[in-house]
């Protein structure tokens, strides 16, 4: 694989040289060494000011000796990685190439900094790195030893042995923001992953999601007719619509519910706590993260507890699912607080993975809209032979192949989860390579995506690809993970994109204004010129005109 990239920066090394004082010194007498005439007289006098207990004769040597413990603390600290892997025998299994980078800090800044991009684009620090190592190398991140692994077989193997030979790593202040669920083992695990196919599966999705997901999405692209502006801000529009959605469909609340309004305020703040410094004080985003947690809480035992009182004995939305199966089986892993939790997360995953996704297909047709017009050819060939207010059905939806192979082009490249996280148990031996036991994994998917031995020309926004079996790997699309803890939803949240696409373009004609490189970098902003379509079941508005007063660079 061949990835091209400008170079980003450079690393340099800095060393300080200069000569040493010679000659006879007023203190000590030597005529060999200047040992306290090495620091001029106003270099003392500022270091006794800054240690006036200290005498000034003392500095020096006390310097001296500062220096020599914090190198040798450097080197215990750089070598502790060394240490904690045993010694391999020759020809046996090895560690991958790679470097552990500086001591203590290892890559972690370089991680930090560069692996995020523009949507679309392979990230330099695996890039980079791909380039000189290959797709495994070792390095060091989060305190820890580490392997990254950009080769799809290892990621699934890896993947399979969940709670096995490795397990979920996660910072711990991420499990402040995102609840004890995140990290359910055993028993537990197997429930909440039980109740997730209940509600999102495939056959969950043909029987419970069909007509409703239809009757949100429709409503709520409607609503931009009555806006006062054709400016639409999208990406919030799109969070908003499957955050709705989901708090429909898990609590049974409804849009306008203050209820709602609060909850989507609070679960907004939420993402923004990922990259913020894990310092809890006031005025800090950290902060303002956990208060939103502690009334996300507060708010879904409320409604949990309301709801166990009332013991409805038919199911209306899917906490009463939850609740009537905990009625039949009862059990420690049904407590209110549990439950709250269950639905916390599965809101959050719900919405965040199909905001994520809507936002990056209306950035990507935005820029393709040749496109478009085959989107327009299949949904309104399918309009056509429906009446005017009748929905799709399951077979319609399986009938969309061009609609859905744009969703899954804007899954690879957007891919919504792009590296996971996992520890090691014990040694992984994998081809040639070792993995020793407490070592990090970071398990990254979009650089699998981005692979021209799976996917020719692989920038490219083709959707057309995946008609073609010798230019697409169905198999290395892993855009919702793999293994025991791949996210249950795929198939509702593929569906969900389709029925919003066959709406948007059979509805609506937009174009995409305010466009920045700011805004076009590691967060998808869309600003869309939207205008309803006149004429119903056509085929002539596929390239549209728009106000020749309109200007994209405001």
């Amino acid at each position: 694989m061949v990835i091209e990239e400008n170079r980003i920066g450079s690393y340099s090394q800095y060393y300080v040289s200069g000569k040493s004082r010679r000659g006879p010194c007023a203190e000590c007498s030597s005529s060999e060494f200047g040992c306290c005439s090495i620091m001029d007289s106003h270099d003392s006098h500022f270091l006794s000011r800054l240690f006036p207990r200290v005498s000034s004769a003392l500095i020096p040597h006390g310097l001296l000796l500062a220096v020599v413990l914090g190198a040798l603390l450097c080197c215990l600290l750089h070598f502790r990685p060394l240490a904690e892997r045993r010694k391999l025998k020759p020809g046996g299994h090895q560690l991958p190439p790679g470097s552990l980078g500086l001591p203590l800090l290892g890559e972690t800044l370089q991680f930090a900094f560069f692996s995020t991009g523009p949507i679309g684009t392979p990230l330099p620090f695996f890039s980079s790195r791909l380039r000189r190592y290959g797709t495994i190398f070792k390095t060091h991140l989060l305190g820890r030893p580490t392997v990254v692994s950009l080769d799809p077989e290892l990621s699934k193997f890896v993947l399979s042995q969940d709670d096995k030979l490795v397990d979920v790593f996660l910072p711990k202040f991420f499990l402040k923001i995102l609840g004890p669920t995140i990290h359910l083992h055993g028993p537990r695990h197997h429930t909440f992953r039980e109740l997730a196919n209940l509600s999102v599966s495939a056959n969950a999705v043909q029987k419970l999601h069909v007509d409703t997901v239809q009757e949100h999405f429709l409503k709520s692209l409607k609503s931009w007719q009555q806006r006062p502006s054709p400016i639409v801000d999208a990406q919030q529009q799109c969070k908003e619509w499957a955050f709705t959605y989901s708090v429909k469909y898990f609590v049974g609340l409804e849009h306008d519910d203050p209820t709602t309004v609060a909850l989507m305020r609070d679960f907004f703040i939420l993402p923004t706590g990922y990259n913020s410094i894990p310092i809890n004080l006031p005025g800090t985003r950290f902060y303002e993260v956990l208060k939103a947690r502690k009334r996300i809480d507060s708010t879904l035992v409320g409604l949990v507890r309301a709801r166990i009182l009332e013991a409805r004995k038919e199911a209306k939305d899917f906490l009463d699912v939850i609740l009537i199966k905990r009625a039949d089986e009862g059990g420690e892993y049904y407590g209110g607080l549990h439950v709250a939790d269950w639905i916390s997360s599965y809101v959050l995953a719900a919405y965040e993975n199909t905001a994520v996704l809507f936002a990056n297909i209306l950035k990507f047709l935005s820029e393709n809209e040749h496109v478009v017009g085959e989107l327009k050819r299949e949904n309104f060939a399918l309009r056509k032979s429906k009446k005017a207010e009748e929905k799709l059905t399951w077979d319609d939806y399986r009938d969309m192949n061009f609609t859905r192979d744009v969703v899954k082009e804007s899954l690879r490249l957007g891919s919504i989860a792009q590296h996971l996280l996992r520890v090691s148990l014990e040694d992984i031996h994998f081809k040639d390579i070792i993995i020793p036991k407490g070592w990090l994994l970071v398990l990254n998917f979009s650089m699998v995506h981005f692979n021209s031995n799976y996917y020719p020309d692989p920038l490219q926004f083709d959707p057309w690809r995946w008609m073609d079996s010798e230019r697409n790997s169905p198999d290395f699309l892993i855009a919702f993970g793999s293994g025991s803890r791949r996210c249950p939803g795929s198939t509702l949240t593929i569906f969900e994109a389709s029925v919003f696409l066959h709406y948007l373009v059979t509805l609506y004609k937009w174009k995409r204004v305010h466009v920045t490189d700011k805004m076009c970098d590691t967060l998808v902003f869309l600003d869309l010129y939207i205008l309803p379509v006149q004429t119903s079941n056509s085929f002539n508005d596929y390239f549209w005109s728009f106000p020749t007063s309109l200007d994209k660079s405001k």
